[in-house]
């Protein structure tokens, strides 16, 4: 979210990191135009998720399901009994997973 962001960025800074200003000056654009296209609270970070899930693989919910992926320009995921098993991943703690994120790259902890 922007204020998780805001504290992040105010900490780091406090800190003195180096890559705070460059980060911000892609992270802070991607975040504004996820809120004025998306229903989100801050953006999507599904690439996050997967290294994160490398790291720390308590950082998610999942289970197994056997899915398709419909054929149309959005590619609709759907349950499929005939389907591919895969480890889906129904839930995200994000509140961990923005706290590794800004520890792993600013050095920043978060309460």
């Amino acid at each position: 979210s922007p204020s998780a962001w805001a504290d992040i960025r105010n900490s780091a800074v406090a800190a003195g990191h180096p890559d705070v200003t460059s980060i911000a000056g892609w992270l802070e654009p991607w975040m504004a135009y996820s809120a004025a296209t998306r229903p989100v609270n801050g953006m999507w970070i599904h690439d996050l998720v997967v290294l994160a899930d490398v790291v720390d693989p308590t950082l998610v919910t999942r289970r197994s399901e056997r899915v398709s992926i419909a054929h149309s320009p959005a590619g609709k995921l759907t349950i499929d009994p005939h389907g591919v098993e895969v480890d889906l991943v129904t839930s995200v703690d994000n509140h961990r997973l923005i706290s590794l994120w800004a520890h792993t790259v600013l050095g920043v902890t978060r309460r």
